[in-house]
């Protein structure tokens, strides 16, 4: 079981970079919450 187990890790830890990746991105790249909740953040 310790194979299995293994790929199993592995794929939802695949499975989580793909789905947080896109969310988290927006965060990293520009530091703020600027454009990522749907309101006009320019002034």
């Amino acid at each position: 079981m310790g194979i299995l187990s293994g790929i199993a890790k592995a794929t939802f830890a695949v499975a989580a970079v793909a789905v947080a990746g896109p969310l988290l991105l927006p965060v990293l790249m520009s530091g703020d919450m600027s454009g990522i909740d749907g309101y006009c953040d320019d002034e």
